[in-house]
């Protein structure tokens, strides 16, 4: 009977984030990012008018992105740069579990610091503008948090398959810089940057686009943030099975 189960990859997994300073801090730092997009994102529809807050939750929102993302490239990186990643396979030799696990145990985490997040941001928030704090069911804020925490989840699964799909940190970082990053600071041919995951992720969080931005719904647009995740994982498991360590 194999011992090697999905709960002890998963575990494994658990095991190199908790030992790894580095990933601890930056995790530190994505639920302190977390707390100021909450912070926002609840102050919007008293301020949504000027477009000015609706900036500040995108650069926000950019700067979180970028921090999940490389942390999950790093989840996937780090171990062929230290050269572990032979011992993690030559235990795993299905190896699929291994991406699936890695997936998981960052993308979970993630997500289960929107909730501190969420709380500690509308806290902020009542403290420091009162008279600006929307009500938590204003489909403004609902939008707002929902659309964080999905779009934080998808850029973690993103990450961690760049990362297993190009095996090189700076690889990994310049592929995320393009397509989290670069479509929303370089407003080109809208109509078709519309279908790249960072202008996905302005779509699925701001409920207050112009229309000639050019974007898509948000629910088209959670659905294609989706797919863009489930394509990079299924590429990342079909190329981890066929080549080396």
């Amino acid at each position: 009977m194999s011992t090697v189960t999905p709960a002890r990859v998963a575990a494994s997994e658990w095991i190199k984030l908790g030992t790894v300073r580095s990933t601890v801090l930056a995790y530190a730092a994505i639920a302190a990012a977390l707390t100021v997009v909450a912070g926002v994102v609840v102050v919007l529809p008293s301020t949504n008018t000027d477009g000015a807050t609706g900036d500040q939750l995108l650069v926000l929102l950019v700067l979180v992105e970028m921090l999940v993302g490389i942390t999950g490239v790093l989840a996937s990186t780090s171990e062929y740069s230290a050269g572990t990643i032979r011992s993690t396979l030559a235990a795993v030799p299905r190896r699929v579990p291994v991406l699936t696990a890695k997936a998981l145990v960052h993308g979970s985490l993630v997500l289960a610091l929107i909730v501190p997040g969420t709380l500690a941001g509308y806290v902020a928030a009542t403290v420091f503008a009162p008279e600006d704090v929307g009500s938590p069911t204003d489909p403004t804020v609902l939008q707002g948090l929902g659309g964080c925490a999905l779009v934080v989840t998808v850029t973690c699964v993103l990450g961690v398959a760049i990362g297993m799909l190009t095996r090189s940190t700076p690889a990994s970082i310049g592929v995320l810089f393009c397509l989290m990053f670069l479509p929303v600071m370089v407003t080109v041919a809208p109509e078709v940057t519309a279908f790249v995951p960072g202008r996905l992720a302005q779509a699925v969080v701001l409920a207050d686009n112009p229309p000639e931005a050019e974007f898509l719904g948000p629910v088209p647009a959670a659905g294609l943030l989706v797919v863009w995740a489930a394509v990079a994982w299924g590429a990342a498991a079909v190329l981890l099975r066929r080549r080396d360590a």
